[in-house]
Parts: structure tokens; sequence; C-alpha cells
């Protein structure tokens, strides 16, 4: 009956719809506006904290160096007021108590240097996971994808 059109019900419908004011898609467009803006201020605020992460491990590297030469050479001082002290105990001119206070001295610089060397080495791997070379000596590779 419905093909040879001798149904007694007929039916037809026809929509469409004008776009005068679509809020959802305002609304849309105003998110991915906002998102967009916040993802270019994260992005920016992300490079300046490597920047500063980078100039930080940069600083500490130098520092921890500064503070090598300086136990470097405090040390060698110290050798030499242990070996004065030594020749002054033998020809009796200070007593064993002087003595032991210029070895408990260069025991004490030789501590702070060992310090000085943990610091640099801990500084150095600070500088090589900022600048993303920590590990290149074992040819392990990062790949980030955008």
């Amino acid at each position: 009956q419905m093909f040879l059109f001798n149904s007694p019900y007929y039916g037809a419908g026809l929509s469409f719809n004008l776009p005068f004011r679509n809020s959802a898609a305002q609304a849309s467009l105003s998110d991915a506006l906002v998102n967009k803006a916040r993802d270019r201020y994260t992005e920016r605020q992300t490079e300046q904290q490597v920047v500063a992460d980078v100039k930080q491990a940069i600083n500490s590297l130098e520092l921890s160096k500064a503070a090598i030469d300086a136990g470097t050479t405090a040390r060698a001082l110290a050798v030499k007021n242990v070996d004065a002290e030594q020749q002054k105990y033998e020809l009796g001119g200070t007593t064993v108590f002087e003595l032991l206070q210029a070895q408990n001295q260069l025991a004490a610089v030789e501590n702070s240097l060992v310090s000085a060397y943990v610091g640099y080495q801990t500084a150095y791997v600070q500088y090589e996971r900022a600048t993303w070379t920590l590990f290149d000596d074992y040819d392990i590779r990062i790949d980030v994808k955008p």
C-alpha cells in the first residue's frame, strides 16, 4: 500500500534551523580562546622556569668549583702548618697538644674539601638535569612529542 500510494495516511515533515544566535557555539569559542591564552601563559612560564633552573645550576657549579679551589689552597696551607708544628715538636719548641691541634685542623680542612667535591658533583648533576644532558653519557635519549 505504501509504494502504490493506496495508504489512507500520508505525512511529510520539514525542519530547518536558522542560527540567529548560537550561544553554545559562542561559549565554545570563548572557552577555546581562554584555553589558548592560558596555554601561552603556561608555556611562557615554563620557559622562564627552565631558564632560571639552568642559570641556578650554572651558579651552583661555579660556586662549587670556587669552594674546591679554596679547599685545595686551605689543605695545602694546613699541610704546611702540620709540617711546621712537627718540626717544632721535634726541636722541642711546641707541645704534643699543639701538634695534635694542627693535625685536627688538617683533618677538618680535608673533610670540608671532600664536602666541596661532593657539592660539585651534585651541582654538576643538577646542571646536566637542567640542560637535559644527564643521560647523554649512557646513550639514552628522551623524545618529547608535542
